[in-house]
């Protein structure tokens, strides 16, 4: 990737532009209720799907706030 990456989101773009496959199901959410109206849309739309997924992955956009004291890889 190009230069620092600040958020999940840039990242993601970044990997877009160089043409590489990114998944479609990404949205940023700026608030609980909108994370939780995002996991239903994925769950009304997993049957139609070309690959097989466990379920959603929630991350805090900011790579900054991704590594503060105390987080975890999984928790």
């Amino acid at each position: 990737l190009v230069g620092e990456v600040k958020s999940q989101a840039e990242g993601i773009e970044q990997i877009r532009e160089l043409g590489l496959p990114v998944v479609d199901l990404f949205r940023l959410c700026p608030s609980i209720e909108e994370i939780w109206k995002f996991i239903e849309e994925v769950e009304r739309r997993r049957p139609t799907l070309d690959y097989d997924i466990d379920g959603v992955v929630i991350k805090v956009n900011p790579v900054r706030e991704q590594q503060l004291p105390g987080s975890t890889d999984k928790s």
